[in-house]
């Protein structure tokens, strides 16, 4: 749509890469964007790139330590069950 594009280059927003910015708009991770997502995340992101990249890289690593937390609790769960049990 013209109008959104129009909207977002307003704002001094890229949106070259559209499957990224719904995952940054899609803070909830629902799979949909709300009126309020949207509406709170293009305001975070309105600027240079800079801002863009710099949302990108902070989604990135909120992924990433939820994947550790993950990769903890597996592991803590594996060892529990290897480990010799002190009776």
């Amino acid at each position: 749509d013209e109008r959104v594009k129009a909207y977002f280059n307003a704002l001094k927003l890229d949106v070259s890469d559209a499957s990224k910015l719904f995952l940054l708009l899609d803070y909830d991770q629902s799979g949909e964007i709300s009126i309020e997502e949207f509406l709170q995340g293009v305001q975070k992101l309105k600027g240079e790139s800079r801002a863009l990249d710099m949302a990108i890289m902070m989604y990135e690593v909120r992924w990433l330590a939820e994947a550790l937390i993950n990769l903890q609790d597996f592991c803590d769960k594996g060892f529990a069950r290897i480990a010799p049990r002190a009776s």
